[in-house]
């Protein structure tokens, strides 16, 4: 019969793999290990999660042997879904609710009988709800809009085709490019209002690298910098197959529009419609939400944050402060309202931050960024720089606010594992900047 400290072991093993592949970071995964362990009374554990590997090792003590596992975990997109039952799992344990054994037996019969990713029709329907909000965010004409909507579900067709085959990642995206210029075109030639540019990249919204150059900031700013530079390699190469379809779809198009259609144009939010700005932060967030099973009111109050994002920026953009500063302040505000709605929604702050804060979009200007400096096109650079300043300007503003919430009173009088699931607080589960990323409890 298996020893309790055997079905610890398993059930971090397991429960660490469910968080990275529900998208958490290896600084959250690493501080909700650690207290695993420790509400189990292991103190003497360590704990490593570096770049998709788990590693968990226990010094013998007395006539028993060390004892040292390691398991691959390659890193997910987000689900919301196994972050939420990670989240209740351990604060079950936690306020001893239910044994090692109990939840080990859970995980193991759910891995075993369920579908742990999302179907293809709520992705499809979350990506072309994505698209639709980020055509108002940016003040698409009603041309643009629709085709985005129509368009993210071709680009996804073509995406989960490429997926099918096995196709290399980047060559699936450089799949959804191509078929995101082309239908554009159509698009163009069908309505002459259609912003063609515009329409493109709301066709693309889906895969633009926003959450993955928001975690590397945070990773870069809490000192996981393995981690960091994993991330960064990710947004480079999500951007560059991007880049690369589309590239290919301008150059395949050119022999039949010639100069008559603009498909490289700075896209800037549109900050005179207060009603199709908000309205577009709703759908965004809620579209992404929906894409990564979300589900009942998690699902609305994602969205609600998503919208609330875009009224703080807007508000502070009128009062005079610069773009940069606006961001940082909505961060801050969304960081704090995340951590004392997370045990109420029952998901990881971290997670629903991430969410509320996409419709401010860093990943757009690295691809336009990226696109321009392929074509030579005048202030590139510029926009590469401005989607970094924006990553880093919503994770500093995002972690001061969760710091904030995290050390009010109230939060630490009511919280009984620390906002659920640790994943509010990745700033404690810094190392050292000479580590790697190797905690030891």
């Amino acid at each position: 019969m298996p020893s309790r400290d055997d079905d610890a072991f398993r059930l971090a093993m397991l429960l660490g793999e469910a968080l990275i592949r529900g998208g958490a970071s290896s600084a959250a995964t690493t501080t909700c290990l650690q207290r695993m362990f420790t509400a189990l009374g292991m103190h003497d554990v360590t704990v490593a999660v570096t770049l998709g590997q788990i590693i968990l090792s226990r010094p013998g003590r007395g006539q028993a042997g060390a004892i040292t596992c390691l398991a691959e975990a390659p890193a997910g997109s987000l689900d919301l879904e196994l972050r939420q039952r990670a989240a209740g799992m351990l604060e079950d344990l936690a306020q001893g609710r239910r044994s090692a054994h109990e939840c080990l037996a859970e995980l193991e019969q759910r891995s075993a009988h369920s579908d742990d990713h999302p179907s293809h029709l709520a992705t499809t329907a979350g990506f072309s709800l994505l698209g639709v909000g980020f055509s108002m965010v940016m003040g698409g004409t009603l041309a643009t809009t629709i085709a985005a909507a129509v368009l993210a579900v071709a680009a996804y067709a073509a995406f989960a085709a490429m997926q099918r085959l096995r196709a290399p990642g980047i060559f699936s995206l450089a799949a959804a490019g191509l078929t995101a210029v082309i239908g554009s075109t159509f698009a163009a030639f069908v309505s002459p209002e259609t912003q063609t540019a515009l329409c493109i990249v709301a066709a693309l919204a889906a895969w633009l690298a926003g959450l993955t150059a928001y975690g590397a900031a945070q990773d870069i700013i809490t000192g996981w910098y393995l981690s960091a530079t994993g991330r960064l390699l990710d947004v480079a190469s999500r951007t560059a197959g991007l880049v690369a379809g589309v590239a290919l779809g301008i150059h395949m198009m050119a022999p039949f529009v010639g100069e008559s259609v603009q498909y490289i144009d700075a896209l800037d939010p549109d900050g005179t419609s207060w009603a199709a700005a908000v309205t577009g932060a709703v759908l965004v967030a809620g579209g992404f939400a929906v894409a990564s099973r979300g589900r009942g009111m998690p699902l609305l109050a994602l969205a609600g944050l998503g919208g609330l994002t875009e009224v703080l920026v807007l508000a502070t953009l009128g009062v005079g402060l610069s773009s940069y500063l606006a961001i940082l302040s909505a961060a801050v505000a969304v960081g704090m309202l995340c951590v004392r709605l997370a045990p109420a929604l029952g998901l990881p702050s971290n997670a629903s931050m991430m969410i509320a804060l996409l419709p401010l979009f860093p990943g757009a200007a690295i691809y336009q960024g990226m696109l321009g400096t392929l074509f030579g096109v005048d202030g590139s650079g510029d926009e590469l720089v401005a989607g970094a300043i924006t990553a880093f300007c919503l994770s500093m503003g995002g972690l001061l606010g969760q710091f904030l919430a995290s050390r009010s009173p109230a939060t630490l009088q009511a919280r009984g594992l620390e906002d659920s699931s640790a994943d509010s607080q990745p700033y404690a589960a810094a190392p050292p900047a000479d580590t790697l990323q190797h905690v030891r409890l």
